[in-house]
Parts: C-alpha cells; structure tokens; sequence
C-alpha cells in the first residue's frame, strides 16, 4: 500500500523528483563540511550530519519507490 507521500513514485519524472531531494542533501553536507572547516566544529558536523542523514533518507525513498513502480507494472 502507498503513502500518500509516495504519490510522486508513480509519475513519468519520478527520478528527477529523487534528484532533486539528493542535490539538497549533497548541498547541506557540503555547507556543513564547510562550517566545519571554517567556523565551528560542533554546527558544521551537526549540519553535515543532517545531509548525510537525508542522502541516506533519499537512498531509501527511491528503493520504495522503485518497488511500488514495479509492483504497479510501471
């Protein structure tokens, strides 16, 4: 059964939608590595934590994903 988030998982740009939420992850552990390096430890590893956290997150949205499309036959 799908959640009523998983709505995307059927439509046509399904990948880009994943993309897009991946680039957003990619950003924050970015600028966190970045306030790590140049202002903070304690924020910058908090902040790189959190991207890595939501990468990790996409990572297992697009399994669900890729399952339920197969599940529909799409």
């Amino acid at each position: 059964m799908a959640r009523t988030g998983d709505a995307a998982a059927y439509a046509a740009n399904w990948h880009r939608v994943l993309l897009a939420d991946a680039v957003l992850a990619v950003v924050v552990a970015a600028a966190g590595l970045g306030v790590l390096a140049a202002v903070s430890v304690i924020p910058g590893a908090g902040l790189a934590a959190l991207g890595l956290a939501y990468l990790v997150a996409v990572g297992r949205r697009w399994r669900r994903w890729a399952r339920l499309r197969a599940d529909a036959g799409l």
